[in-house]
């Protein structure tokens, strides 16, 4: 019993700590961490978003051309134009000198995908209850994850993505108890129904003998007066029988009033199941658009809420409610990106109206008009799975071995988790269970099965298997719960390898070039008549978005040359450097790229005048820190930790 309680404080202290943990997460994205995990995560969302809404100039990525766009529009904006609308508006106002700056306009894009991403919190809880996991340890693990902390909270479409699949786990389980609910409820019902019937026909009964003791009683009421001997009923008596039969119609009425309650509630309830339905097949629709890839991670769920929908007419009625709600969304997505993508739709549909008002009307005439439309419609699904299954394409990205998803982005995931996660998908693959029904065979099958289906596939990466994050936990979750030696130190190895995580992904990794696109955007706009030109060199591309540019002005040029040999950035540099020499007005020429490579690019600009600074820290791999030269003391500590920084070299 004391050990019991002794678990049931530790799970209560590990339900504080999980909210002190998303507290802390939020605070992380109020004050942002700097760090920069992929270009996808501005060039595939913000930048287009903020170059529409901020009027700014921006690149649009190949994903998003106007021929044949392989991503949605509708998601990135959802939840992208209301925040840069807001700061819009108030940079228009004026308010208290308020200006739109890079740092405000990371902070506003990240804060919606900080409240959605409790979405995945809440699908951990749910996963957790139904397969009898310790929903306390399983919460612990996603709130503590480094995956929440930091890919969760960056504008990736694979966000939006893991949000979408822990939402549609949410409303099969909100679904199955609206089954559930509803089967009791209607054996309530039928009971309760079963007895105002009964009441019913009792009281019927009741009234036609009593009006046969009347009948009977006014026949011998002048044989009764003679006969001196007849008792006579009493005033009591009389008032006793009203008071029964008052009491009869009480209860009767009662039991109609929690027959009318029951049914409320089962209309209530049918109701919210249909509601539940058409979300699904919302959801669904939503989610194959934002990257079809997610039918992936949706297809063992939905089997699961079929197979557990008791019933011939549940399972219809999933199907016709779900088809409903996913023809609806289809419609909707499919017309939005249309008219975002395709600037003449709107010209060929008045075009068939214009030539359908002056009586050109045949079968010919709708056949035409049927397929000029439908030629003009963007669906972007399509094109995406065009792109994919040519592994041409795919080589642009970069090609990774079929085990790489398995043995190589899932251990960086859930990192020391990863041995429980295998050890609960052995015992529930090979270890028969009780109860087959809910065993653990469904979860590892939510687990496993987008891994082998996304192995198939070429070009693999980590935050491709973010969407099954809270399968993952609850999984591992199981097999911590049920030990007691041992838990300690896994808990302990989990918080070490997030914390590094964290840092590295979150304050380190290509660290230094946000902020320095948010000072170089001040240096910029404070010298609006100087003309400035900007290189980058083996960085991350920089989001042209941040810098807040006007396109209708010609005074700044970005040169990316990414991971250019050397003779093409000292080429670059002393060309706009001569540039500027030859022009008059002023002229600021920036190079930003590693500290690892400056001394290669300042050996040749001699004949300038050179000024570096560093920006710190900064993490690249296309031009890592010197490790092994501090390794065997070619060079000291403290020069290894200046190769962890940016430098801003100035060309005069």
């Amino acid at each position: 019993m004391a050990l019991e309680n002794i678990d049931y404080v530790r799970f209560i202290i590990m339900n504080k700590l999980s909210t002190i943990l998303i507290f802390i997460n939020f605070i992380t994205v109020l004050f942002p961490q700097p760090s920069y995990i992929h270009p996808d995560e501005f060039f595939q969302s913000l930048e287009i978003v903020a170059g529409d809404v901020l009027n700014v100039t921006h690149v649009r990525a190949w994903e998003f051309n106007e021929s044949s766009p392989v991503r949605s529009i509708v998601f990135p904006y959802v939840l992208l134009s209301p925040p840069l609308y807001f700061l819009k508006w108030i940079n228009s106002t004026g308010l208290s000198g308020f200006r739109v700056s890079a740092v405000k306009i990371v902070i506003a894009t990240r804060l919606p995908f900080a409240f959605i991403s409790l979405v995945g919190y809440s699908a951990t809880e749910r996963l957790a209850r139904a397969f009898e996991v310790n929903q306390y340890i399983s919460t612990l693990f996603y709130s503590s994850s480094y995956v929440a902390w930091t890919y969760l909270t960056r504008t990736f479409s694979n966000s939006v993505e893991a949000m979408l699949v822990a939402f549609i786990l949410i409303l099969i389980f909100t679904c199955l108890d609206c089954i559930e609910h509803r089967r009791k409820l209607t054996l309530i019902y039928e009971k309760e129904r079963k007895g105002v019937h009964q009441s019913h026909n009792e009281t019927k009964t009741y009234e036609r003998q009593k009006e046969e003791t009347q009948k009977n009683d006014a026949k011998g009421s002048e044989l009764n007066r003679k006969d001196e001997s007849v008792e006579f009923i009493s005033e009591d008596d009389i008032s006793q029988s009203a008071e029964d039969d008052e009491l009869k119609n009480c209860k009767l009425k009662e039991q109609e009033e929690r027959l009318a309650v029951l049914k409320t509630k089962l209309n209530v309830t049918t109701h919210k199941q249909h509601i539940c339905q058409m979300l699904i097949g919302l959801v669904i629709t939503a989610g194959f658009f934002n990257r079809p890839t997610f039918l992936a991670f949706s297809f063992v769920p939905i089997i699961f809420w079929f197979y557990f929908s008791q019933g011939f007419e549940n399972k219809i009625k999933n199907i016709l409610f779900t088809g409903l709600g996913a023809l609806m969304s289809c419609v909707i997505i499919i017309a939005l990106d249309t008219i975002y993508y395709n600037v003449h739709f709107f010209n060929t549909v008045k075009t068939s109206f214009d030539l359908l008002l002056t009586g050109q009307f045949s079968l010919n005439f709708l056949m035409i008009s049927f397929e000029l439309l439908a030629s003009s419609l963007i669906i972007t699904p399509w094109n995406f799975l065009k792109y994919n299954m040519n592994t041409a394409n795919l080589a642009e990205h970069g090609l990774h071995p079929h085990y790489t998803h398995s043995l190589v982005n899932l251990p960086l995931l859930i990192g020391p988790l990863s041995i429980p996660f295998v050890v609960t998908g052995i015992s529930a693959l090979f270890v028969r269970h009780p109860h087959k029904n809910y065993g653990l065979l469904w979860l590892v099958s939510m687990s496993l099965f987008p891994v082998c289906l996304l192995s198939v596939f070429p070009h693999q990466e980590p935050r491709f298997l973010i969407p099954t994050l809270p399968m993952f936990l609850v999984m591992a979750a199981k097999y911590v719960s049920g030990i007691t030696y041992g838990r300690n130190m896994i808990l302990t190895v989990w918080a070490v390898f997030n914390l590094a995580m964290v840092f590295i992904y979150g304050y380190l990794h290509q660290a230094a070039l946000v902020p320095v696109l948010s000072n170089y955007q001040l240096s910029v706009s404070s010298s609006p008549d100087s003309y400035h030109h900007a290189i980058f060199y083996k960085t991350y591309p920089p989001p042209r978005s941040l810098l807040i540019i006007d396109p209708t002005k010609q005074n700044i040029r970005l040169d990316d040359l990414a991971g250019a040999p050397t003779n093409v950035l000292v080429e670059t540099v002393r060309s706009a450097a001569a540039l500027c020499r030859e022009n008059k007005s002023k002229c600021q020429l920036s190079v930003f790229l590693p500290s690892t490579a400056t001394a290669l690019l300042t050996k040749h600009l001699s004949d300038y005048h050179v000024m570096v600074s560093s920006v710190c820290p900064h993490f690249s791999m296309e031009a890592p820190p010197r490790l092994r030269s501090w390794w065997e003391n070619e060079i000291s500590f403290n020069e290894f930790l200046l190769d962890l920084c940016l430098s801003v070299v100035k060309v005069q």
